[in-house]
């Protein structure tokens, strides 16, 4: 719960891990829903040697380019549409 408190003040990629075997908590689904453009797909790791062994493929590459995809979208120039495509002729 404390992500869904600080997700939107950081609006940083979140890489969300799991072991193997066990569920996410109860509000994840939800979180997912909520943040989907900052959260991840959950990661399943079987031991923590192989999480280590795959942290940078994994983990910190797929969160860098989330951010760059996020800050694309952040410097996009605001769409606008004008009154005149609507009026009948």
């Amino acid at each position: 719960m404390e992500l869904q408190a600080t997700m939107p003040d950081y609006m940083i990629p979140f890489v969300p891990i799991i072991h193997e075997g066990e569920e996410p908590f109860s509000m994840f689904r939800d979180l997912k829903h909520k943040y989907g453009k900052w959260v991840l797909d959950l990661l399943v790791y079987d031991s923590t040697d192989g999480l280590i062994e795959v942290l940078e493929p994994a983990v910190i590459r797929p969160a860098l380019e989330k951010a760059q995809q996020l800050l694309h979208k952040k410097t996009e120039r605001i769409r606008k549409r004008h009154v005149r495509d609507y009026k009948l002729r």
